[in-house]
């Protein structure tokens, strides 16, 4: 589906353009506008390829800034996805932690080695408890984390001999893909392209 755009983006002295985006026939439906062009290294002159409309259907997460991009890409596996896809689970704490701060550090970092800076660990702590406390405490809720990365901390938790549960919250609808422009993203459940005539 998006073979063509990546072909064109392939060619020496291409860049893409992402032009405009804007909700489409529900909040959920977002539509993009990207251009494929050749860029002229004396001149600076811009020479339209294609034009396309790429639509995203039920979009649960985007993060889009216009201008150019260098590349592509769509996944329908990558760590992105994991918070809309992967059940939850719940991590409870047993036991109490006598380092709670150097705890919740190594699982920071865990954190930051799987999602980047694209995900605030703090979203996914107890919102009702501080983490502190339930880690000083050996008591309650430190986490809702998506299956594979509470995976990692389950096998942190035992190496450090922290007694913990990990409970599988109610599944996900799940089934998004994500799309990229360098940093820009969108995820959604169904993605589609249509090329657009050529405003040039």
């Amino acid at each position: 589906m998006f073979d063509p755009i990546r072909q064109e983006l392939e060619a020496e002295n291409t860049i893409g353009l992402l032009i405009g985006a804007q909700l489409g026939a529900s909040p959920s439906e977002l539509n993009v506008i990207v251009r494929t062009a050749t860029a002229d290294r004396q001149t600076g002159a811009i020479h339209t390829i294609n034009q396309y409309l790429i639509t995203a259907s039920g979009t649960v997460e985007h993060k889009l800034t216009l201008g150019l991009f260098d590349g592509m890409g769509y996944a329908e596996q990558h760590p992105l996805l994991q918070h809309h896809n992967a059940t939850g689970i719940k991590v409870f704490i047993t036991s109490a932690v006598a380092d709670p701060d150097a705890l919740l550090w190594a699982i920071d970092e865990l954190y930051t080695e799987t999602f980047g800076k694209l995900r605030d660990l703090n979203a996914d702590l107890n919102q009702r408890a501080d983490p502190r406390e339930v880690l000083q405490n050996g008591m309650g809720v430190l986490a809702t984390l998506p299956a594979p990365f509470a995976a990692q901390v389950d096998q942190l938790l035992i190496e450090q001999s922290i007694g913990h549960q990990m409970v599988p919250t109610d599944p996900k609808i799940g089934g998004c893909a994500l799309l990229a422009f360098d940093d820009s993203y969108m995820i959604a459940r169904s993605f589609a392209v249509q090329i657009l005539g050529l405003d040039e």
